[in-house]
């Protein structure tokens, strides 16, 4: 993180921390354990963050086939994501971008 607070002080760049987790950790009850500190230790070096759970979590649970539409089917479970799940992490981060 530390790194990153000096690219955006030495280049004057905007930087988002964007936290993603797989299809499994996106729709379990709470957010896998590592998320939260991570998120946390960029907000504290003033860094912008991004925590993809509660969006996905809210999707799996209202929607569930768009839900698993995010993801690729790779060898009978949830892998990585689909062009799909890749426009809602982009369209997430346009958001971000765009409230400042």
């Amino acid at each position: 993180m530390d790194r990153l607070v000096r690219l955006r002080e030495d280049y004057g760049l905007r930087i988002i921390v964007a936290m993603q987790y797989g299809a499994a950790e996106s729709s379990g009850q709470e957010a896998p354990w590592y998320g939260p500190p991570v998120l946390e230790c960029a907000k504290k070096r003033g860094l912008e963050t991004l925590d993809t759970y509660p969006p996905l979590k809210s999707l799996a649970d209202r929607d569930p086939p768009r839900f698993k539409g995010l993801w690729l089917n790779e060898g009978g479970q949830l892998g990585h994501m689909s062009a799909a799940g890749n426009q809602l992490i982009a369209s997430l981060l346009r958001d971000l971008l765009l409230k400042k």
